[in-house]
């Protein structure tokens, strides 16, 4: 292939210069994971409200944002097990995965200890429930 070639080819927009078949989109896969994350937490967080019938019902919780950080730990190491290929530096993979048990565990122990959870907190949490 000729050096025009190549230029060209590899100056076509959303082509990579690697010609691995992967496409390079212009932002970090770990900055795009993690934005991923962080609105799945802000809508999970929300669908917890979906069974509430009254607006003033809503309240902000330790025991739906320890729930919701249980999902997205779990749900972190879902699609970093599916997607493993796609994030070539083993460090942040290992790192992640690493942070993502570390916040199941301690979420979960947050929850089950009620940690930071008042008797009245508790009670007010339990309201969309009846």
């Amino acid at each position: 292939m000729t050096e025009s070639a190549k230029s060209t080819r590899s100056s076509q927009p959303g082509r990579d210069s690697r010609h691995d078949g992967s496409m390079d989109m212009g932002m970090n896969p770990y900055l795009k994971f993690g934005l991923m994350m962080t609105v799945s937490f802000v809508v999970m967080y929300m669908v917890m409200f979906l069974n509430v019938d009254r607006l003033d019902h809503v309240i902000l919780s330790p025991s739906r944002t320890y729930m919701t950080f249980l999902m997205i730990a779990t749900m972190v190491g879902i699609m970093m097990g599916f997607m493993w290929g796609m994030y070539r530096n083993m460090v942040w993979n290992y790192a992640i995965l690493g942070v993502a048990v570390l916040t199941f565990v301690l979420c979960y122990a947050g929850l089950r200890q009620q940690t930071f959870v008042d008797d009245i907190g508790w009670m007010k949490a339990m309201i969309p429930h009846q």
